[in-house]
């Protein structure tokens, strides 16, 4: 499992949680939680917080949300690497 958070003057905005796994030689991200405070929406927090698990060079990247945004965030993240559920 991988935590990623990010703070904004020592106040915590945003985390992601994600996990991964190896499949038929294929490397797979799946993210199970991410979210931003309300606070801090809007500025690509969220954006930020995925691509910092980009650094994995996964091969199939997913996020398991029904929120518009954080699956807009994933789409325009990981680009043609992504899966929607």
């Amino acid at each position: 499992d991988y935590h990623v958070r990010v703070t904004v003057d020592g106040n915590l905005a945003g985390s992601t949680l994600a996990c991964r796994w190896k499949q038929d030689d294929k490397s797979i991200c799946w993210i199970t939680q991410l979210v931003v405070h309300r606070n801090y929406r809007g500025v690509g927090l969220a954006s930020g917080l995925l691509r910092t698990l980009l650094a994995y060079r996964d091969d199939v990247y997913g996020i398991m949300s029904s929120h518009p945004f954080a699956c807009l965030a994933a789409a325009s993240t990981f680009g043609s690497k992504y899966n929607l559920a």
